[in-house]
């Protein structure tokens, strides 16, 4: 609490007194002291006392010590070199790599390399993988570098016609591009890039997924997946749906698929089942006929007998199983 001097009104009926020596003011001040300062000290002894706080202990880290150990060299061997890449990492958006190919070789691949070493010098497979990966990075540069020019627009970058164009790559261009790549004769490069523009041509569509147009959102093929949800650069980012009643009679028709494929998923459960328990009826048939040697035909009522209890106890696990099966269905369900 700051401590100040309290302004106090003039008496008018004060005498004032009169000096005529400096030992009367210090007389006077020595006098008046506890009268004019009499507030200040009550203001004082009133306030509360005043609480420090200890101050807080600066929490010292250590540092360790740097010790030079001489048998390092001898234990260490200076023989390791950091690799250019993690184990099993693969790289991520726009990343490529001369050591790691994306395609894989189709049976049609398989069939034309193996009628073409028939006749000629072998060709490995690993290299062929590679030859048509890079035609495919080759081929959707070239397109990307045509279609970025003034005029065209993102959406006729994303259509199956763009992304399907081979044309804008030249043979010319594609075999020097491959053989400063991966290497090889002009005669081998010049036929693996006509087979590839030929496959290009019956399939319609880039060989690697990842190169190939987005699915139509209208296509009802459910194999073709990725379909955009939204249109390309669209400002609203979320769709606004309504509570009508199409949007109900939709949820119904959802509703129904999704009971319709529970019950077929219960059929197919118990089937599986029911052969099973067959398969095991057969397991035990051989393994007691492997176990009883022949019997004379006066036992073969014991022995039916015998079968029989065995199947009923096989019968009463097996619906008790399903009792339990259909509890936890009927439970799925209702919750």
């Amino acid at each position: 609490m700051r401590l100040s001097m309290r302004p106090r009104p003039v008496e008018p009926t004060r005498q004032l007194t009169i000096i005529r020596d400096d030992a009367e003011i210090e007389s006077a001040d020595v006098e008046n002291a506890p009268a004019a300062d009499g507030h200040i000290k009550q203001e004082v002894s009133q306030a509360p006392p005043a609480v420090y706080k200890p101050k807080k202990e600066v929490k010292e880290i250590p540092v360790p010590e740097v010790r030079q150990v001489t048998r390092y060299q001898r234990e260490y061997l200076p023989l390791f070199n950091i690799p250019d890449t993690y184990v099993r990492c693969k790289g991520g958006v726009n990343w490529c790599s001369d050591s790691y190919v994306e395609y894989d070789l189709d049976e049609e691949d398989e069939r034309w390399l193996e009628s073409y070493n028939a006749n000629y010098t072998k060709l490995p497979d690993e290299k062929f993988e590679k030859l048509l990966f890079h035609l495919e990075i080759l081929n959707s540069e070239a397109n990307q570098r045509i279609l970025s020019e003034p005029g065209g627009t993102t959406e006729w970058r994303l259509l199956p016609a763009a992304v399907a164009q081979t044309s804008n790559l030249p043979r010319a261009d594609a075999v020097a591009s491959l053989r400063h790549l991966v290497g090889g004769r002009d005669v081998l490069l010049a036929e693996i890039v006509d087979y590839w523009r030929s496959k290009r041509e019956h399939t319609g569509k880039p060989l690697l997924r990842r190169l190939q147009a987005p699915t139509n959102p209208s296509d009802p093929n459910p194999i073709y997946v990725f379909r955009p949800r939204e249109k390309v650069n669209r400002p609203q980012t979320r769709r606004r749906r309504e509570n009508t009643l199409d949007c109900f009679e939709k949820l119904r028709q959802v509703r129904e698929s999704m009971t319709k494929a529970l019950e077929l998923t219960e059929l197919l459960m118990f089937r599986e089942c029911r052969k099973r328990d067959i398969h095991r009826l057969d397991v035990d048939l051989q393994r007691y006929q492997v176990a009883k040697p022949p019997q004379p035909p006066r036992l073969h009522p014991s022995l039916e007998n015998e079968a029989t209890i065995r199947l009923r106890q096989s019968q009463a696990r097996a619906s008790v199983g399903e009792t339990r099966l259909r509890a936890y269905l009927d439970g799925a369900v209702t919750g």
